[in-house]
């Protein structure tokens, strides 16, 4: 899987139900993820404290840098994100 696509499956993770509508989807567990992807449950495990780590090593730059992106920045940062584009 690439990934980008275990990013986004793993940014899911933890998620709380009662916030959103079924509509959009259930929330994928830890061995779901594994399995789809052929990686075990520690290694998905590893995948959601890294990108935790990589976050708040980002917030941390971003704040004594004082460089927040404006709402413009902010938005087509956004889209990107979407697209899967850099």
């Amino acid at each position: 899987m690439p990934n980008k696509m275990k990013l986004e499956a793993i940014k899911h993770q933890g998620k709380r139900t009662d916030l959103t509508s079924d509509q959009l989807g259930p929330k994928l567990a830890v061995e779901e993820v594994g399995r789809e992807n052929h990686d075990s449950q520690t290694q998905v495990k590893r995948y959601i404290r890294l990108t935790k780590l990589e976050q708040a090593e980002l917030w941390d730059i971003v704040k004594s840098k004082d460089c927040t992106p404006s709402l413009s920045q902010a938005v087509r940062l956004k889209k990107l994100s979407q697209k899967g584009g850099s």
